[in-house]
């Protein structure tokens, strides 16, 4: 999901790189309550294809990566448009959520870094899940140390 930056009107559009989370998303935004000047948009976005040109036009606030990282063959072309968005709005802030599955996880991580992507933050919390058990949430906060204008308040 990522966030464009506007001047008189506030945007979200979510893109996933699999189609099928389609009905989950179009259902999420049936009851989203946006206000009058907010926009909810959904589409479809391959990792692995280039950027649409319309998201390369406009200047991106905050991408917002949920649950993403479980799957490590997938997290090169992550990584790799994770990047290419920073590389198109510089000042745009990554903001990653997830929940560990496994040890291969970490290499989410180790590619962040060596893509020149710095983390600004870390913070973890548990939050509710099935059974009454509580899951340990980790939120990470990724962008392009050089070129951020603003301070991240923690």
């Amino acid at each position: 999901m990522q966030w464009p930056s506007s001047c008189h009107r506030t945007g979200i559009r979510m893109r996933y790189y699999l189609p099928e989370v389609e009905e989950i998303v179009t259902q999420n935004i049936a009851v989203a309550k946006p206000t009058s000047s907010s926009n909810l948009e959904y589409r479809t976005l391959d990792w692995d294809e280039a950027l649409p040109d319309d998201l390369c036009n406009n200047s991106i606030d905050l991408v917002l990566v949920s649950d993403c990282t479980y799957n490590a063959d997938s997290l090169p072309a992550l990584v790799s448009v994770l990047d290419r968005l920073v590389q198109s709005s510089p000042n745009a802030i990554i903001l990653v959520a997830l929940k560990r599955r496994h040890d291969s996880e970490t290499v989410f991580f180790e590619l962040m870094q060596s893509s020149g992507l710095s983390n600004l933050h870390h913070d973890s919390m548990k939050l509710p899940s099935q059974h009454d058990q509580l899951d340990q949430i980790e939120l990470y906060c990724y962008g392009n140390k050089a070129k951020l204008l603003k301070p991240i308040a923690t």
